[in-house]
């Protein structure tokens, strides 16, 4: 995990630690809620969603992700 790092405040919210890796409308937020601000439709697109970020995150050397 890079540091310093943010934590996601949805989670927090939900007296939940979990890193934030992006940002959406100034807010912090972890990759399930990222994913959740798409507003996919349809579960496998968003399977497939979630697999890719995993998968690059994966690669790039950060193996234990939320």
């Amino acid at each position: 995990m890079p540091t310093p790092f943010l934590l996601c405040n949805r989670c927090l919210r939900d007296a939940k630690v979990h890193a934030a890796w992006t940002v959406n409308d100034g807010e912090a937020v972890c990759i399930r809620h990222a994913v959740i601000d798409f507003d996919i439709d349809d579960d496998m697109d968003e399977h497939e969603l979630y697999e890719k970020i995993y998968s690059d995150l994966w690669e790039s050397g950060f193996r234990n992700v939320y």
